[in-house]
């Protein structure tokens, strides 16, 4: 039965501290990786590489990925986590080892466009980030199960794929790109301050099982100046604007 995942070790010549006489040595092994990956038609989603120190515990580094076994992908991963990592003393031997794999799409070839290449592109570029500022450095945007627009979206350190992103668009089609802070009182009447309504209103209440209940109204709006405004009226029936359509 052929092994499910790849280990790998390089014992070196002589011991090494320099960043590039490592890469020189993890290069080697990362090759015998893809070869061990293409042979079974599979990607590594998670890498670990151990710098072995002689008078030191190893030095782990550990990277995700998206299913690859692109050998400058992955050295270029490499390359990042290793230039922002503090090694404690020079290392002897190096090991390596495809902790999680997954199987990895059969590609077109370049006869047609694919395109899957622009989200695979953007996923490896999200993965050097990762790789040189930390992994929790990196975020993206992501819609919420809530109906009260400052809760309905929100920072989240998962990348999705951009196809599904544009699946997602027309759940906020009708949202502005740019929420106020905090709504901006309006006054009691939109007329008063030369506020034109065009359409609406669309209800929204609910948050009354955490106790921030809300009751609105929302309305589009033009303004004397040309802004298309995203307003709404409480049950009180004052009015706030809550956001600006680009």
């Amino acid at each position: 039965m052929p092994r499910e995942r790849y280990h790998g070790q390089l014992e070196l010549p002589a011991p090494v501290a320099e960043v590039e006489a490592l890469l020189f040595g993890i290069k080697r092994l990362v090759v015998e990786l893809a070869g061990f990956l293409h042979g079974r038609g599979r990607g590594v989603t998670r890498l670990r590489c151990d710098l072995v120190h002689e008078d030191a515990a190893p030095t782990l580094i550990v990277v995700g990925l998206a299913p690859t076994r692109q050998i400058e992908h992955i050295m270029n991963v490499l390359r990042e986590r290793l230039t922002r990592e503090e090694v404690p003393d020079r290392v002897e031997a190096i090991r390596l080892v495809s902790e999680e794999t997954a199987p990895l799409a059969a590609k077109e070839g370049d006869f047609f466009p694919v395109a899957s290449r622009d989200s695979e592109a953007g996923a490896q570029l999200v993965e050097r980030l990762r790789a040189r500022l930390g992994e929790d450095a990196v975020h993206a945007l992501a819609l919420r199960a809530d109906h009260r627009p400052e809760l309905a979206s929100g920072q989240t350190t998962i990348i999705s794929d951009p196809a599904s992103a544009k699946n997602n668009r027309g759940l906020t089609q009708l949202r502005p790109l740019w929420l106020l802070a905090s709504p901006r009182p309006l006054g009691a009447d939109p007329a008063a301050a030369e506020v034109r309504l065009v359409s609406g209103p669309e209800r929204i209440e609910t948050g009354w099982w955490d106790g921030n209940d809300v009751g609105r109204d929302y309305f589009v709006g033009h303004n004397e100046r040309g802004e298309t405004l995203w307003l709404y009226r409480e049950r009180e029936g004052r009015w706030f604007v809550h956001g600006v359509f680009a």
